[in-house]
């Protein structure tokens, strides 16, 4: 993910969550789970915002990388570009289901996922 911005304007993007930073341990990349048909992916953060469309507005929870990880990805897709912690990016990863959660086929921003790349690895379109 590239740095573009500086930490004063990250504050600026609207309903950001407070979280805690990668750690060294967490897997990097999107791996498909072969009992259920959803992906694994290397994550980090707690508190982490999760919408009902594919960019910032209507949050409406949150969730937490589980041990370095989101283990209930769906695919991904191209949305409305957000800042955070310095990274800026535009693809979000949908869930169904989300641990603990009664919804489904909702999103989460890709910068919260471990690889480098901004457009997630391993995942199919949504």
């Amino acid at each position: 993910m590239k740095k573009t911005m500086t930490a004063l304007a990250v504050a600026t993007v609207a309903g950001a969550a407070l979280l805690t930073a990668p750690t060294a341990s967490a897997a990097t990349g999107c791996t498909k789970n072969a009992s259920n048909n959803m992906y694994t992916c290397g994550a980090w953060g707690t508190d982490i915002q999760v919408h009902k469309i594919a960019g910032p507005g209507y949050a409406f929870g949150k969730v937490d990388a589980v041990n370095g990880k989101f283990p209930w990805v769906f695919c991904k897709e191209k949305g409305q570009t957000i800042t955070y912690g310095g990274y800026t990016n535009n693809w979000w990863i949908r869930g169904n289901p989300f641990p603990d959660w009664k919804f489904s086929g909702e999103y989460v921003s890709a910068i919260f996922l471990t690889q480098s790349a901004n457009e997630p690895k391993g995942l199919p379109l949504c």
